[in-house]
């Protein structure tokens, strides 16, 4: 069941960043955040409930949010930076992503002593589901053509 559930999230992460390129970087982003949003209160009714279903499907529904959002993101960086530096700004993405996604498993670690782990992967859900909100809210104020919300790094991840 585990390995299912693993691939099933990297498995809707594909399709979710083919449908990406679609959307373009402006649509692509906040669409990415909100679906994720929709994975993690799934994944609080599975621990909420005990029950596995809720939890498969967030798999499914989170991987087809982190999909738009991750390519989303490398195409954003990839057409904010120079193209000299371009492979360095990249790299700098991976590095903040992989320390972005260790520390919430280092927080749900400690609080699993004092709250459980069921509490402390309601905690961990609260807190990345306001962080997805506030990105969220964010890109979808943000002027079109400014920042992360232009369509120039779709552009230039397809290249």
């Amino acid at each position: 069941m585990v390995g299912a559930i693993v691939f099933s999230a990297f498995l809707f992460s594909t399709f979710g960043q083919l449908l990406a390129g679609r959307l373009g970087v402006t649509k692509a982003l906040p669409a990415g955040c909100l679906t994720l949003i929709a994975g993690l209160a799934l994944l609080a009714l599975s621990l909420a409930t005990e029950t596995p279903a809720p939890l498969l499907l967030s798999a499914l529904v989170g991987g087809f949010g982190q999909g738009p959002a991750f390519r989303g993101s490398v195409a954003a960086v990839a057409g904010a930076a120079p193209v000299d530096q371009r492979a360095g700004a990249i790299s700098t993405l991976f590095v903040v992503a992989y320390t972005g996604i260790s520390i919430p498993v280092i927080g749900v670690g400690l609080l699993t002593e004092p709250l459980g782990l069921a509490d402390a992967g309601l905690v961990f859900i609260a807190v990345m589901a306001v962080l997805a909100a506030s990105a969220a809210v964010y890109l979808l104020r943000s002027p079109a053509g400014t920042g992360a919300g232009t369509n120039a790094g779709a552009d230039a991840a397809r290249r």
